[in-house]
């Protein structure tokens, strides 16, 4: 793609120099509570034997560990310099977008200088990766709708899809939604029947199977069909927040889990990860296997949901909530300590940019309807993306606690199309002024 002027050197010299600096004076690399599980299965990816695994964590983010020769510094290095292509992708898709390097260069900024992102960069948790791929994912479908209607584009698009799924189990719905939108658009192009089945055939198949594969792993070394046997312990920390002594059933578990939670809510204010604090407690007790006594939690929490729908919903709510706002976790006098201030400065802007994405995609969209000036390719892109990422705030919230670290993989996506409606809304209204001569608004490409 060639840029009219200097902005995307800049970026590229910014970034590196930015991600440099950081990689050399920043304490690296970060250990999270669940960076172990990465770690030991990159170690078993490395041996090539993944008999009697667990089935925790999937492969995608140790698949990269393990290429790293099992050196975490080495992985930090890999991971800012994905840092500088998820900046990258996003100036290109806002540039393809809008034609206007101004706004690229700005949608750019919104990842590489927003603090909880270059924290995570220096972490061994795979929330960078999956940045990455799912960035990457959504530019190649941009590609294809914007550019010639190459298939390969379309092609890399679900296979980075399928890896980001693999990497960060909630992106299982991106190749699903790469494939609903190859078909809308081949529908609305009148494609030749045959080779648009041909071609949807093959890359359903390929979504099929990637994510059934590790799935098949896990019923070979556990008994369980599943993606990650994660699930009973992530359902927990859900409903762990209105989860009563009621049903006898689960007495065993469901009373440590009670004894744990007071204990986690007197010291931190929150019954987030109780079920991490009392889970060793119950294998004592139980005798479980760990697959098993997930198993048995996934079932607890499936009665409580049934017992207490009201409250479910209530927590899906607060979950969404806590995906959107990045402030919605910080305590106060964290907030607007001279420490935190960048981070805070950062939340906000983002916060602010979430606000434009909930807003100025519908707004956008109901301008081009009413006015008959409308790509109907654009507007089922940006209804498909702002459908993709809003079930996936909700998705989190239903499945764990849910919290603003879930979003911080859809960052880059969001950015960019709350910049790129907000560019539309803006050419809408100033046509004729000098912000439209400002804004290179002449060479807008919306019909």
């Amino acid at each position: 793609m060639k840029v009219k002027n200097n902005y995307f050197l800049f970026l590229i010299i910014i970034a590196s120099t930015f991600k440099l600096l950081f990689f050399l004076f920043a304490e690296h690399p970060n250990l999270f509570p669940d960076s172990g599980g990465f770690i030991q299965l990159a170690q078993m990816i490395s041996n090539f034997n993944l008999s009697g695994y667990n089935g925790v964590r999937t492969p995608g983010y140790p698949l990269i560990i393990a290429i790293c020769n099992m050196n975490l510094s080495l992985v930090v290095a890999f991971q800012m310099i994905l840092g500088i292509f998820i900046s990258l992708l996003m100036f290109k898709t806002t540039y393809l977008f809008t034609l206007n390097t101004k706004f690229a260069f700005i949608s750019a900024l919104t990842y590489l200088f927003y603090v909880p992102q270059f924290n995570i960069e220096r972490a061994i948790v795979s929330e960078t990766t999956a940045t990455f791929l799912a960035t990457a994912s959504v530019y190649f479908c941009v590609l294809y709708i914007l550019r010639e209607k190459l298939f390969y584009k379309i092609f890399i698009s679900v296979i980075l899809g399928c890896f980001a799924a693999l990497t960060r189990p909630l992106f299982i719905l991106l190749p699903f939604f790469i494939l609903v939108f190859f078909s809308v658009d081949a529908i609305c192009r009148k494609e030749y029947w045959r080779r648009y089945v041909s071609r949807l055939t093959t890359m359903l198949l390929i979504t099929i199977i990637s994510i059934t594969s590790w799935s098949y792993v896990n019923y070979k070394n556990n008994n369980v069909f599943t993606v990650s046997t994660l699930s009973g312990l992530g359902i927990t920390n859900a409903v762990g927040g209105f989860m009563i002594p009621r049903n006898d059933q689960f007495k065993e578990i469901r009373d440590i889990y009670l004894k744990h939670r007071a204990i986690v809510i007197e010291k931190t204010g929150t019954y987030e990860n109780t079920i991490f604090q009392a889970y060793d407690e119950m294998q004592q007790v139980t005798g479980l296997s760990y697959v098993s006594l997930s198993v048995q939690l996934q079932k607890m929490s499936r009665l409580e949901i049934i017992m207490q729908p009201l409250f479910y919903t209530k927590h899906v709510i607060d979950g969404a909530y806590r995906f959107w706002n990045p402030l919605a976790d910080r305590d106060s006098r964290i907030s607007f300590s001279l420490r935190y201030i960048p981070s805070t400065i950062s939340r906000i802007g983002i916060l602010i940019i979430n606000i434009l994405f909930i807003l100025g995609i519908p707004i956008l969209m109901l301008i081009g309807i009413f006015k008959k000036k409308v790509d109907l390719n654009r507007l089922f892109f940006f209804i498909g993306i702002y459908t993709f990422v809003f079930c996936s705030s909700i998705a989190q919230g239903m499945v764990e606690y849910g919290t603003n670290r879930y979003s911080l993989p859809y960052q880059p996506i969001t950015s960019c199309f709350a910049l790129i409606s907000t560019f539309y809304l803006i050419a809408n209204v100033y046509q004729s002024s000098k912000i439209a001569k400002l804004l290179n608004i002449s060479n807008l490409p919306i019909k």
